[in-house]
């Protein structure tokens, strides 16, 4: 499909589905900062697979449409997660910020000791530095696979903290 073609089509997708797009954005965001965020990802999304697009009525588009902005969402909440834990490990505790090292080991070691012993040697790779993807390759797993399990853990110390 040509650039005109597909400019075309995104436009009447928009013209469709804006408005839906937005407010969904919006129902499933945390802040409006966040909905702007969301949004943008989608549309996004959707300009780069506007081409896997095979609907002809509108109710085939809507379906198709929801397909992406789910998953959307639920990479984008992903990310979230991760990024707050990457916060957290980085300040060395879930509620403020610390200033002295050795509290910082101390709290790091209190949130790991709420995971698995496996669980745990892949996080202090991260805290030490470790990109994802070297740490996915140590561990000889899938970057998806290490992004879940990260996520597990994240899922592990939020509700342990209530967070």
């Amino acid at each position: 499909m040509d650039r005109l073609q597909r400019n075309i089509k995104f436009n009447r997708l928009l013209h469709h589905f804006g408005r839906y797009i937005n407010i969904y954005c919006t129902l499933h965001s945390d802040s409006p900062d966040d909905a702007e965020e969301l949004t943008c990802k989608v549309y996004e999304v959707l300009l780069r697979s506007i081409d896997s697009m095979h609907a002809d009525t509108p109710f085939q588009m809507q379906r198709w449409l929801h397909r992406v902005m789910h998953s959307t969402l639920r990479r984008h909440r992903l990310q979230r997660r991760m990024e707050y834990l990457d916060e957290v490990l980085e300040a060395g505790t879930v509620d403020e910020p610390v200033t002295d090292d050795n509290e910082a080991s101390e709290t790091l070691d209190e949130l790991l000791s709420l995971v698995s012993a496996d669980e745990e040697a892949l996080m202090r790779k991260l805290v030490a530095g470790y990109t994802r993807l070297e740490i996915a390759r140590d561990e000889g797993i899938s970057y998806d696979a290490l992004n879940q399990r990260i996520h597990r853990i994240i899922l592990k110390i939020r509700n342990k903290y209530k967070i």
